[in-house]
């Protein structure tokens, strides 16, 4: 006996080369069934350096369209349909969400080494939260600053009057241990560290990063 699908046939899509020779396939898996085919494009609406929500959002619309009229090209009647997902939607669904809400959707965030010039790490993820997408409250913490960016900044975790939701580390490496301790003591829900010079740099780094995550334990730390 032959069990028959009715459903539809559905291909994910990022735009690249592989993702068309997934759809190539998609559509002569949909002739081949008889059924619509769905193209689906996942994203992610926001991170701490790269584009904002609507950059995203536009981002996608474009490659759904390339692919949609790729599709549409192709010899032959086909029912096609297309879907643009939003990851925080189904992370939302998920058993942890509120231990990591603080790290997925932040209501506030400070950016630890944020500098006064452009170029470091720590000020371009200031400047990214600033102008792409996230409209909570954002502190830059340097104790030789009193303003970055056009914003206030604070010597210390400490000494930000509200709640910190997301700290977001971008220090030497060898003061990011002081600086998770200061966070958890501050009651920081979550914390980012991008600074270099840990796993990426060999067993070293890796135990390094390795205690990193033990200090990390008061707060929620990726």
């Amino acid at each position: 006996m032959t069990t028959r699908f009715n459903g539809p046939v559905v291909v994910c899509v990022d735009g690249s080369s592989p993702s068309y020779t997934a759809v190539d396939w998609a559509i002569a898996e949909a002739r081949r069934r008889e059924v619509p085919l769905r193209v689906v494009h996942a994203f992610h609406p926001f991170d701490y350096t790269g584009p904002g929500i609507k950059e995203r959002q536009t981002a996608a619309d474009e490659t759904t369209a390339k692919v949609e009229a790729y599709v549409r090209g192709a010899p032959g009647e086909l029912d096609v349909s297309v879907a643009i997902q939003a990851l925080v939607d189904l992370r939302e669904r998920s058993a942890e969400r509120k231990a990591l809400h603080p790290l997925l959707a932040p209501a506030s965030i400070a950016v630890v080494g944020a500098g006064r010039k452009p170029g470091g790490v720590g000020h371009e993820v200031l400047c990214n939260l600033l102008e792409h997408g996230f409209t909570g409250p954002t502190y830059p913490v340097n104790p030789r600053a009193t303003e970055i960016a056009g914003v206030p900044a604070y010597p210390s975790l400490a000494a930000i009057p509200q709640p910190v939701d997301l700290a977001i580390i971008a220090v030497p490496a060898a003061a990011v241990e002081a600086v998770l301790a200061e966070a958890g003591q501050a009651r920081v829900g979550a914390a980012v560290v991008v600074s270099s010079g840990f796993a990426e740099t060999g067993p070293d780094g890796r135990a390094a990063q390795a205690t990193l995550v033990r200090t990390g334990s008061p707060v929620s730390s990726r």
